[in-house]
C-alpha cells in the first residue's frame, strides 16, 4: 500500500480513541482488550439460576430479533444476557458490580462463546479489596442446565476460547472447549470437557504452552491444528493426548492457522525469501494460492470450504482476494481497500468486511478509499471511522452499510478476526443480519446494533444497550 503509514497512524489514533472513551467513562476495566492487571474474582458468588432467570424488572427496550439464532449480549451492567425471538431475555448473570476506581474492586462478566450444540461459555472477573483477584471461566446451556465452573484463578488471566465443531462422546451434551490463559509462564492452552447429565460436570487439563499459540479445530472435534511461537506447525491428537505430527512446512507471516471446515486440509502461510505464500496442505500435496505477499497474512475458508479469502499487510489491510480451494479463479475485491476484519456468512456467499474510512457525510460510496486524501490533507482523529460493508462474492459488488466507532469489546474481536472468526458469530445463522457494538465518540454510549444486509440504505437496527454481543451457530 503506498500510502500505509497515514493509514496506519489513524486506525492507531482510533483505537486509542476506542479504549479512551471506556477508560474515562467510569464503566467497564479493559479486561478484553489486553489482560486485566487488577481485576478478576476471590470467593465466587452462589451458582445463577441461569435457567429460570428472566429480566424482567430491567427488560431492556429490544428491536425485533431475527428468526434465526440467538445473540449473547454483555449488558451496560456487565451481565450477560441471552436474546431469542418471542422470549423474555434471559439473564445468565444478575450480580455483576460497577468498578470502584478507588478501590478496584467490582465484579464483571465477558467473553461469551457459543458452541455449535449451545454450549455458552464466558469469564466472571471479580476483585474485592485487599484481596487477590479472582477469575472464573464457565460454561451453560441456557435454559437447560446451572453454569459449570472450568476453572478458578487468582493468578492468570483469560485470552481467548474456541468451542470444538463436534460434540465428544461418554456423556450426554458433552462438549469440548480450548482456551489459552496467561499465567505469567508463556500462554497456556486448556483443554476442557463439559457435560449435563444430572449435574453440569467440566475437567480441565493444560496441554500446550507457547508464545504466541494459535489454533484452529479439525471439523470431526479429534485434532487441533496449532501454531506456535510463529515458528512451529503441529497437529495435536486429542485421544491420544499428544502431538501427532510435526508440519516440515516453514512458517511465513502469519497469526491463526485454518482447518478445513469440511475435511483434512489446513491452511497456512509458508515462507517464500522474505515474503510469505499461501499454501493449501493436502495431505503430502502443497496447493500454492496467488502470488507470494508482503506484510502479514491474514486469511479463513469460506463455511463450504470451497473458497478462501485473504489479505495481507500491517494494521490496515490490502483489498480482500477470494480464491478457490484449488487455486484456481482467484480475484481481488478492490471496490473496499484499508481492510481491518472480514468475516465469511454461514452460507458462504457473502462477506462482511470492517474498513477504515474517512468520517463524511454523506457517506461516500463502495470503493471511495481514503489514501488519496490522506496524502492531500492533514486529518484529526475524529476525521476517521470504521465502516460495515458486504460483499456479494459471487458479483464482486460491495454494498456499504454504516460507519461507526467499535466498543473496546468489538474492537478485541477486530484486531485478531482471523482467531476470531472461526469461533465466534458476528452473522446470524441464516445469513440474513450482522451484530456489532459500538460507542458514540460524544457520549460513550454503547450500543449493539444489527444491520440486515438484505435492506441496504435503512439504518441498523438498535438492540439494546450493550458492549459485546455474539450470535450463536444454531436455531
Amino acid at each position: 500500500m503506498a500510502d500505509r503509514g497515514r493509514s496506519t497512524w489513524a486506525l492507531v489514533v482510533l483505537a486509542g480513541m476506542v479504549l479512551a472513551v471506556l477508560a474515562c467513562g467510569g464503566g467497564l476495566p479493559l479486561v478484553g482488550v489486553q489482560p486485566p492487571e487488577t481485576p478478576t474474582p476471590t470467593s465466587p458468588p452462589p451458582a445463577t439460576q441461569a435457567a429460570d432467570q428472566t429480566a424482567e424488572a430491567n427488560s431492556p427496550e429490544i428491536a425485533e430479533l431475527p428468526a434465526s439464532g440467538q445473540l449473547a449480549v454483555i449488558d451496560m451492567d456487565s451481565n450477560l444476557v441471552v436474546l431469542r425471538r418471542g422470549e423474555s431475555p434471559r439473564m445468565i448473570s444478575d450480580d455483576a458490580t460497577s468498578i470502584d476506581t478507588e478501590t478496584l474492586s467490582g465484579r464483571v462478566y465477558q467473553h461469551p462463546t457459543w458452541s455449535v450444540s449451545g454450549w455458552l461459555s464466558y469469564v466472571r472477573a471479580e476483585t474485592l479489596p485487599d484481596q487477590p483477584p479472582r477469575l472464573d471461566v464457565l460454561a451453560v446451556r441456557p435454559a437447560e442446565s446451572e453454569p459449570a465452573t472450568i476453572l478458578s484463578s487468582t493468578d492468570a488471566t483469560y485470552v481467548y476460547g474456541y468451542w470444538s465443531p463436534a460434540a465428544c462422546s461418554g456423556a450426554p451434551d458433552c462438549g469440548r472447549f480450548a482456551y489459552l490463559m496467561n499465567d505469567g509462564d508463556r500462554l497456556a492452552l486448556h483443554l476442557a470437557e463439559v457435560s449435563n447429565g444430572d449435574a453440569p460436570q467440566a475437567t480441565d487439563t493444560i496441554i500446550g504452552r507457547a508464545a504466541p499459540f494459535y489454533y484452529s479445530w479439525a471439523p470431526d472435534g479429534t485434532s487441533m491444528l496449532w501454531y506456535r511461537n510463529e515458528r512451529t506447525l503441529a497437529i495435536y491428537d486429542i485421544v491420544s493426548e499428544d502431538v501427532r505430527e510435526e508440519l516440515p512446512d516453514s512458517a511465513g507471516r502469519f497469526m491463526a492457522p485454518a482447518w478445513s471446515p469440511i475435511d483434512e486440509r489446513l491452511l497456512v502461510a509458508r515462507a517464500e525469501a522474505s515474503r510469505s505464500r499461501m499454501t493449501v496442505i493436502d495431505g503430502e500435496d502443497r496447493i500454492e494460492l496467488g502470488l507470494p505477499i508482503e506484510g502479514y497474512a491474514h486469511f479463513n475458508w469460506s463455511p463450504d470450504g470451497r473458497q478462501i479469502a485473504y489479505t495481507s499487510g500491517g494494521d490496515t489491510l490490502e483489498p480482500i482476494t477470494v480464491i478457490n480451494a484449488d487455486g484456481s479463479g482467484g480475484r481481488v475485491l478492490a471496490a473496499v481497500p484499508d481492510v481491518v476484519a472480514f468475516f465469511w456468512s454461514p452460507d458462504s456467499t457473502r462477506l462482511a468486511v470492517v474498513a477504515l474510512v474517512l468520517n463524511e457525510s454523506p457517506l461516500p460510496q463502495a470503493g471511495s478509499g481514503i489514501r488519496a486524501r490522506q496524502v492531500e490533507q492533514q486529518r484529526n482523529p475524529e476525521d476517521f471511522a470504521f465502516a460495515w460493508y458486504v460483499f456479494d462474492v459471487a458479483s464482486g459488488e460491495a454494498t456499504r452499510f454504516t460507519q461507526f466507532l467499535p466498543t473496546a469489546e468489538q474492537w478485541y474481536t477486530l484486531k485478531f478476526f482471523d482467531q476470531f472468526a472461526q469461533s465466534q458469530r458476528v452473522w446470524s445463522p441464516d445469513s440474513r443480519y450482522v451484530v456489532y457494538a459500538e460507542q458514540d465518540r460524544d457520549s460513550r454510549e454503547q450500543t449493539i446494533r444489527l444491520i440486515d444486509v438484505e435492506k441496504p440504505g435503512e439504518e441498523p437496527l438498535q438492540v439494546m444497550a450493550g458492549t459485546n454481543a455474539v450470535f450463536s451457530f444454531g436455531e
